[in-house]
C-alpha cells in the first residue's frame, strides 16, 4: 500500500513532495523530474515508469494512467529526464495517518482491501481528526502471481 501510494502521490501530487526540488519550466508548465537526485536506478523513460507501475499496478490500470497522463502533459521525456507535473493542492487537514483494516479474499485471483483513513469532523480543529472514512480498493493477482491494484483512488487527490 505505501508503495502504491506513494508511485500515485509522485505521479499526481509531485509539488506536494518535491523535497526541496525547484520546478522547471517546460513548454510553459512547471515539472519535476520523477526521480529525486538520490534515487537509484532513475526512472528516465515512459517505458521504465511503465515497469515500476506494472510492479503494483494491473496493465489496465496502468495504461489508463499513462495515456492519461500523456494526454493532459502530466509527464514528459526531455534530455533523457522523465519529468512530472509540478502539482500541489491546497492542506486543508481534512486526512490524517491511514491504515489497512480488511482483506477479503473473493477468489483465488481477487481480492478487495479496505483503508481506514482519519478524517476531521467539522467540529475538529486543524489537524486533529476524531472521524474515519474508509477506502475500497480492488487488487488482483498478475501475470507472476503478484497482488497488484486493479485501481487505486488516492483519497485527499
Amino acid at each position: 500500500l505505501d508503495d502504491t501510494r506513494s508511485l500515485c502521490l509522485r505521479l499526481y501530487l509531485a509539488g506536494e513532495y518535491a523535497g526541496g526540488v525547484s520546478a522547471t519550466e517546460i513548454d510553459g508548465k512547471e515539472y519535476i523530474p520523477f526521480s529525486p537526485a538520490r534515487e537509484y536506478p532513475a526512472v528516465g523513460s515512459v517505458e521504465e515508469l511503465r515497469t515500476r507501475m506494472l510492479a503494483v499496478f494491473t496493465p489496465e490500470w496502468t495504461e489508463r494512467q499513462l495515456d492519461a497522463l500523456q494526454k493532459e502533459q502530466g509527464i514528459l521525456v526531455k534530455d533523457d529526464i522523465l519529468y512530472v507535473r509540478y502539482n500541489t493542492i491546497q492542506d486543508t487537514g481534512k486526512y490524517g495517518g491511514y491504515c489497512l483494516s480488511d482483506v477479503k479474499q473473493m477468489d483465488a485471483e481477487h481480492a478487495r482491501i479496505t483503508v481506514t483513513v482519519r478524517k476531521a469532523t467539522p467540529e475538529d480543529e486543524l489537524y486533529r481528526y476524531s472521524g474515519s472514512e474508509d477506502f475500497q480498493f480492488q487488487v488482483e493477482r498478475n501475470s507472476e502471481g503478484k497482488w497488484v491494484f486493479a485501481d487505486f483512488v488516492y483519497w485527499d487527490k
